[in-house]
């Protein structure tokens, strides 16, 4: 009984698959002998039926029964939708799909119902167009939706003027490996457009070409995807638009210098660079053509132990196209910076290259060089005069254009131990302090109180000790040792400024004094009992602070920074989320910080401290 029944199933449901793919494929005279045919029990095969069968009716122009199908449809799944999107909304969403699908079938109706006048039914179908691209934009990429989709759209469009959403779906079936099935979409649309026009033709043998350079399945398929496009240009495109023109050459170039990417040779390299200038001339705003070009002169210098000069200089120019082209899209900007300032700073001691690139400054966004703030401050202190000069003239102009973007990073900066950084920074500080002097003002005081914050003072004398110690009792040098000491010593000059700070004063100051005069007459008279005195009272000190402090989980912000603690409704923002972005009123500037900082429990007692906006 039960093989009897699947029987039955499999028989009711054939009906059902035949109108599908009547449906996927456009067929509309099959579509309307098998949707009679379908047998459905369950909501979804009641949705299936009643939406192939209004999709028939559409055809024949009988659009009250079509709306009638509609309406039965719409039922059959609407007792469903609501108790899912209780749920979530991804269970939800393929349900909310086929909604949607039956209102474009509404839409279809109504604008078929108003086609008397050509030019006007002509008119609302492109915007009909539009509104179905505007909503296809928020879609996930799903092959199954697009199929319906496309379905869809071949009621009122013919390829001709839908071919765009069908190259999408070849595109989703691509990315997600399904590479026959692109294939099978690619071939089925060539077939509709062969009378279309050269352009179209081209630009489907363009997407096969792509189709068959990511199926990594063939071992073959980089050799394959060139020979594709060298079939193409072989095949006289003179009559061909310039932008498909810029497509092909792009691809043929980027395959072949893919495909020698591991053994350049000077002759290879030419060819490949003619084509994708080629491609550039065609189309000065093709991303892709002057990211390669760059990219292969950037290589094939390196290669040549950055002996040609001339590569540098072209790699140069298609980096600086290529972010002025990838604009917003961070991702591609970040990449074409960094293997910008790659080659700068490898050749930007030439007087020639310090001026070209003096020159792509001007013409890249300053808002673009904000993405490599680090590793532009990284290499500030850098040898060579004129690169190092052009930094500091690009960072000041960052700095008075946007900066928020370097009031952080060039006030840490200040306190670097390399007195060459350091030196830099302020004089670039000076330059934007002079129109921006609240902000910077209390950036400074920020960041100095919570450099206090991060190390307070019985801590600082308790690391130093230890690291004193061994250096003294295990490494046996005992100047490395007072050279720690003395530099130490220097930190008790300070006058306390916190309740913590007093604290340590009136606890170890007349200790330390006493080990400060021991040590000077170590180093004066060489008594090394005086050393071993010295070094006594510093163990005191080092095992009361030890023993004070070594399971404190909370600090008292008013103890040990009275100016945070007071800190209100600043101009700054909070460090670590600045956007450039136009609209000020979005940045979320520092209101106050919490009372209390948490010392979390590891060796080196991190802080962490809540900001309020």
């Amino acid at each position: 009984d039960s093989s009897f029944n699947e029987e039955e199933d499999i028989k009711l449901n054939i009906p059902l698959a035949l109108a599908k793919a009547s449906f996927n494929l456009g067929e509309w005279d099959k579509l309307k002998k098998y949707s009679p045919k379908i047998k459905s029990s369950e909501d979804n095969e009641i949705f299936e039926e009643n939406f192939y069968k209004a999709i028939v009716s559409i055809k024949d122009e009988q659009y009250d029964k079509a709306k009638k199908y509609i309406n039965i449809a719409r039922d059959a799944i609407d007792d469903t939708i609501k108790p899912l999107l209780k749920e979530s909304y991804e269970r939800a969403y393929k349900l909310l799909l086929d909604n949607e699908n039956l209102c474009e079938l509404e839409d279809i109706i109504e604008l078929k119902k108003n086609n008397t006048n050509i030019s006007e039914y002509n008119e609302n179908k492109n915007k009909l167009k539009m509104k179905w691209n505007k909503l296809l934009e928020i879609k996930d990429d799903d092959i199954k939706t697009y199929e319906r989709i496309i379905g869809i759209r071949k009621i009122i469009f013919t390829p001709e003027e839908d071919y765009l959403t069908t190259l999408k779906l070849s595109t989703i079936c691509r990315k997600k490996d399904k590479f026959s099935t692109c294939m099978l979409v690619l071939d089925r649309l060539k077939n509709e457009l062969k009378h279309a026009g050269r352009d179209l033709e081209i630009l489907v043998e363009i997407e096969r070409g792509k189709c068959i350079h990511d199926n990594y399945n063939d071992p073959n398929n980089l050799d394959n995807a060139i020979k594709a496009m060298q079939n193409i240009v072989n095949n006289n495109i003179d009559c061909v638009v310039d932008a498909l023109k810029s497509k092909i050459y792009c691809y043929y170039g980027m395959w072949r210098a893919e495909k020698i990417e591991k053994k350049l040779n000077i002759n290879d390299v030419i060819n490949i660079l003619q084509d994708l200038q080629l491609s550039t001339k065609y189309n000065p705003n093709n991303y892709k053509a002057w990211h390669s070009y760059a990219l292969l002169n950037y290589r094939f210098y390196e290669c040549q132990q950055k002996k040609q000069l001339a590569f540098a200089v072209n790699a140069i120019e298609g980096f600086t196209n290529s972010i002025c082209i990838g604009g917003k899209n961070l991702s591609k900007v970040l990449q074409e910076l960094l293997l910008l300032l790659n080659i700068w700073f490898q050749v930007g001691m030439e007087e020639s290259i310090d001026t070209l690139i003096n020159e792509k400054i001007d013409i890249i966004s300053l808002d673009s060089w904000i993405l490599v703030i680090p590793q532009i401050l990284a290499r500030i202190n850098i040898k060579n005069p004129l690169i190092r000069k052009t930094l500091v003239s690009l960072l000041k102009k960052i700095g008075l254009k946007n900066p928020r973007s370097l009031t952080y990073p060039l006030t840490v900066l200040q306190k670097s131990k390399s007195k060459a950084r350091a030196e830099v920074a302020s004089l670039i500080l000076e330059e934007i302090k002079k129109e921006h002097e609240q902000l910077f003002k209390e950036c400074e005081l920020i960041v100095n109180e919570l450099n206090r914050c991060a190390l307070l003072l019985h801590e600082q004398w308790s690391e130093s000790i230890e690291e004193s110690a061994k250096l003294f009792f295990q490494s046996k040098d005992p100047i490395g040792s007072s050279k720690i000491l003395i530099e130490l010593h220097k930190t008790l000059l300070v006058p306390p400024k916190t309740i913590n700070e007093i604290h340590f004063h009136q606890s170890f100051r007349s200790e330390l004094k006493e080990a400060n005069k021991l040590l000077q007459d170590y180093l004066e008279n060489n008594n090394y009992i005086s050393y071993k005195e010295a070094w006594d009272i510093y163990h005191t000190c080092f095992r009361t602070i030890a023993k004070n402090f070594a399971t404190f989980e909370c600090l008292d912000l008013e103890s040990i920074s009275p100016a945070l603690f007071n800190f209100r409704e600043s101009e700054i923002e909070i460090p670590g989320i600045y956007q450039n972005d136009e609209n000020q009123q979005k940045l979320i500037k520092i209101s106050r910080f919490s009372s209390k900082l948490s010392v979390l429990n590891s060796k080196q007692h991190p802080r962490r401290i809540v900001i309020y906006g």
